[in-house]
C-alpha cells in the first residue's frame, strides 16, 4: 500500500489586493498540498505573519494601505518573521533588483508559469531556516509588533 504523505501542510501567506491572483494562486498552492492564508494588503499580511506563523510568503508590490516595499521592510525588522522566505510574485519585472537587494529570496513575474513558481517555492521551503539580515546576526532585531520606525522615516 502507498503511504500517502500526510505530514503537517506548509502555510503559505499570499499577499495580494487582486482577487483573481487570490483564487489562482489557492488552486495552484492547495493542490500542491500546501495550506492557504490570504492578506489583501501588506498591513494584514503582517498580523497574519504574527498570528500564523507562515513557512513562506508570497507577496505582490503594488497594495493599498501598506505596499510590499513596507512589508518587507517591516518583516525584516523582526528577528524570527525576518526568516520566513518571500517570494515576489509583481507585474513590475523591472523591481527584481531592489526586492532582491532588501532581502526578498525569489522575484518571479505575472502571469505566473505554474511549473516555475511551484519548483521555486518547493525549493524555498525545502530549504533549511537561516540567518537572513546582518542585524540578525548582530541580534539586534526589534519584534514585529513595533510598528514605528525609530529613525523617523
Amino acid at each position: 500500500m502507498e503511504e500517502k504523505k500526510e505530514n503537517v501542510r506548509k502555510k503559505v501567506l499570499v499577499i495580494d489586493d487582486d482577487q483573481g491572483t487570490l483564487e489562482l494562486l489557492k488552486g495552484i498552492l492547495e493542490k500542491a498540498g500546501y495550506a492557504v492564508l490570504f492578506a489583501k494588503d501588506g498591513q494584514e499580511g503582517l498580523s497574519k505573519v504574527t498570528q500564523e506563523k507562515p513557512q513562506l510568503i508570497i507577496l505582490d508590490v503594488l497594495m493599498p494601505t501598506l505596499d510590499g516595499f513596507g512589508f518587507l521592510k517591516e518583516l525584516k525588522k523582526d528577528k524570527e518573521a525576518s526568516r520566513i522566505p518571500v517570494v515576489i510574485l509583481t507585474v513590475r519585472k523591472n523591481m527584481e533588483d531592489s526586492f532582491l537587494a532588501m532581502g526578498a529570496d525569489v522575484f518571479i513575474p505575472k502571469p505566473v508559469d505554474t511549473e516555475d513558481f511551484l519548483a521555486k517555492i518547493s525549493a524555498l521551503s525545502l530549504r533549511p531556516p537561516q540567518l537572513s539580515t546582518k542585524q540578525e546576526v548582530a541580534g539586534t532585531a526589534p519584534p514585529l509588533s513595533k510598528n514605528e520606525d525609530k529613525k523617523g522615516h
